[in-house]
């Protein structure tokens, strides 16, 4: 049937000529709420409300048949499963692997503003002070300032709005050279690069959640550290955190690869510290990244 002919029958259906609406999806009939074709709800005047906005958002949070709130679960108590279900084919009951990072990605650099502290965002100071490569950057940056004759502050202040912005962007770097990192520890196993980034993906969400809340926990410690006098420079800081969080990452990342890869425990504790270290090392990595790319921008 031409898509003009099938046109026509629904204009001339009783449907049609009782007023009923027309699906938006398929042109067919709407007697009631639901189209009787496709399953396309009735649009109606309410919908476009704001209480009917904030109700449909809250149900998909709430409801527990949404993936939201299952892939969520599924990603803090019980590590590995989303990566095992995605590559097993079982993919409707949860997020996809981009949707749920692009989703930590957000409440992570929401949240980190409440936190007062800066992670992934590195400010120039700790570039200048705290990193492996300080000379490098102290010397960049005095000649980048003698070159336009501005003061650090004024240098410093646009070098930490520009990294805001990049930092949000580059963090699927991370993700992507973890999954370099488990190629050849699993070439045995003839897995894809795609397989390693699925779990890579799904690793860094957690971890983008992980610092999140370590944040929150860690915040009132840090206040209290400085008021006793211990740890008052940032980067001291830092290096507590970093240590802590590599730890928590290596006992996440036991259970996951366990899971994920089913090879016996004494190798993949093996696997499981190469990798804990490798964070690490991805993470100065990126900062090193992101230094250079916010550098020749700002």
């Amino acid at each position: 049937m031409s898509v003009g002919l099938e046109t026509a029958l629904v204009e001339d259906s009783p449907a049609a000529e009782a007023g009923e609406a027309a699906c938006p999806e398929c042109g067919g009939p709407i007697p009631e709420r639901f189209c009787t074709r496709c399953g396309e709800k009735r649009v109606e005047a309410r919908d476009y409300s704001l209480g009917h906005f904030l109700a449909e958002a809250l149900n998909v949070i709430a409801n527990l048949e949404s993936p939201l709130p299952r892939s969520f679960s599924a990603l803090l108590f019980r590590p590995g499963l989303l990566t095992s279900e995605y590559l097993a084919g079982r993919r409707k009951r949860y997020l996809k692997p981009l949707q749920l990072f692009v989703l930590c990605n957000v409440i992570f650099f929401f949240a980190q503003p409440l936190t007062g502290f800066n992670t992934l965002t590195t400010p120039l100071n700790i570039h200048m002070s705290g990193m492996p490569y300080r000379q490098r950057a102290q010397r960049m940056v005095q000649e980048e300032l003698g070159r336009r004759r501005v003061p650090l502050e004024e240098y410093r202040a646009r070098f930490d709005a520009v990294i805001q912005n990049q930092a949000k962007s580059l963090v699927i770097v991370m993700a992507l050279m973890f999954a370099l990192v488990l190629l050849p520890l699993y070439w045995r196993r003839r897995r894809y690069l795609v397989e390693h980034l699925v779990f890579a993906t799904h690793f860094y969400s957690f971890f983008l959640l992980l610092m999140t809340a370590q944040r929150f926990v860690a915040l009132p410690a840090f206040g209290a550290a400085r008021r006793l006098g211990v740890m008052t420079r940032e980067y001291s800081f830092d290096f507590v955190f970093t240590i802590v969080l590599l730890t928590l990452c290596g006992v996440y990342l036991y259970f996951a690869l366990h899971r994920v890869y089913r090879q016996g425990r004494p190798v993949t504790l093996l696997k499981c510290v190469t990798l804990a270290f490798s964070v690490a090392v991805i993470l100065q990595t990126y900062r090193f990244v992101l230094f250079f790319t916010t550098f020749y921008t700002v």
